[in-house]
């Protein structure tokens, strides 16, 4: 059962690190998108349907900019934990210490015997 809850929260890490990577990503470069754009065009109200298109052309596309990067950042980072715990364990089962129980191999020798 213990195999079933770690898979179960190891998928819904990942799951919330693309997740919040999307968000995060959609609000940070619509922010640095919006600044850049007042610093170019200023901040003087609308006058016609030509630039109210490209206010919105700005800010759809830097939304779909930012979730489509961070998506591939959320991947990466929920790639990378989940690589070191899997490390982790891997390296338990190698090296174990004396009083690791997590192996299942049985192959433990204890210390006393090895003098």
């Amino acid at each position: 059962m213990s195999q079933i809850k770690e898979t179960a929260a190891k998928i819904v890490m990942a799951l919330l690190s693309i997740f919040g990577g999307v968000f995060c990503g959609a609000v940070i470069i619509y922010v640095l998108t919006t600044i850049f754009s007042l610093a170019v065009y200023g901040g003087e109200s609308v006058q016609n349907t030509y630039e109210c298109a490209r206010g919105d052309a700005i800010g759809y596309f830097s939304i779909l900019s930012g979730g489509l990067l961070g998506t591939i950042f959320g991947c990466i980072t929920a790639r990378n934990y989940l690589r070191s715990l899997t490390r982790g364990n891997i390296d338990n089962c190698v090296n174990p210490a004396p009083d690791n129980s997590s192996c299942s191999s049985g192959s433990h020798i204890p210390p006393e015997s090895l003098e």
